[in-house]
């Protein structure tokens, strides 16, 4: 009887906190980088869902504006469910033109100054061989000719075994050889 009591109460406040789904709270941090001519902002939030208590983890807005401006355009967002990871290293300028973005298992770019934005998902793009680890992605570079690569992280690979990707479109589209 007191399980059931204990249930019950719990299942009851979850739903009057406002059910079981994370959303944004307090703005936690943000800062800016820039090139000369566009900027990215990234701002961690809090979770704002109280029924999160034993996982609070932390929402991440990706936004870009040309330098000087506060006409903030949002290309992207995040949620972990842990906030141990430093991303302010996750951003990256190629060119006055291009930047890209990378974050657990999704990555982005921009070659028209921050106007638009494309986002490509790792684990959808290479299924049964990634999967969506919040650490899938351990580190990408691009060089100014659009070629890159892009380490993954055994933990989130089949076989665990590393992986990487190249492109030559920025990022744009990935390939495994």
């Amino acid at each position: 009887m007191k399980r059931r009591t204990l249930f019950v109460l719990l299942a009851g406040s979850v739903l009057w906190t406002g059910g079981c789904d994370p959303y944004p709270g307090k703005l936690r941090e943000s800062w800016e980088q820039s090139n000369k001519v566009f900027q990215v902002r990234i701002e961690i939030y809090d979770e704002g869902n109280k029924a999160h208590i034993f996982e609070p983890g932390c929402h991440i807005k990706l936004l870009s504006a040309p330098v000087g401006s506060s006409q903030w355009m949002q290309f992207g967002n995040a949620f972990f469910s842990r906030c141990d990871q430093n991303i302010r290293n996750r951003v990256r300028f190629v060119n006055d033109e291009t930047a890209y973005v990378f974050m657990q298992w999704w990555y982005s770019v921009t070659t028209d100054g921050g106007r638009t934005w494309s986002t490509w998902d790792v684990a959808a793009h290479l299924p049964g061989q990634a999967f969506y680890n919040p650490r899938l992605i351990e580190e990408v570079s691009i060089s100014a000719d659009g070629k890159g690569m892009m380490t993954l992280n055994p933990e989130g690979v089949a076989q665990k075994q590393r992986s990487t990707l190249y492109t030559t479109d920025f990022g744009r589209d990935w390939r495994t050889s």
